[in-house]
């Protein structure tokens, strides 16, 4: 049994781009997804614009930083691990979850 305190890292069976994701949308909700790449500081501008509080705006930039290195790539088997089954792709979550994505 794993350990209960342990951290784990929830993710995907795949790594995948945001032109990778935004195809499969595409294709599993039959219409076109497109992905608009905004940079680290628009996206900033847009988050002090729209009234976010200065601690969540610097967070989530940060958080996006992250993401645009690439440290957010990794696959874990933590999920296999815990349930004892691989993680499902990212298509067959789109597809399951369909209906909340339209």
């Amino acid at each position: 049994m794993p350990n209960p305190f342990a951290a784990v890292t929830l993710t995907g069976s795949e790594a995948l781009t945001d032109s990778q994701r935004t195809q499969i949308l595409s294709d599993v909700l039959g219409r076109t997804v497109n992905f608009v790449e905004v940079s680290q500081e628009a996206g900033t501008a847009s988050m002090v614009q729209m009234g976010m509080p200065p601690s969540i705006v610097e967070w989530l930039s940060s958080l996006n930083a992250l993401i645009a290195a690439g440290y957010a790539g990794a696959v874990s088997l933590d999920v296999q691990d815990l349930l004892g089954r691989p993680a499902i792709g990212f298509r067959q979550f789109a597809h399951d979850f369909q209906g909340a994505l339209l």
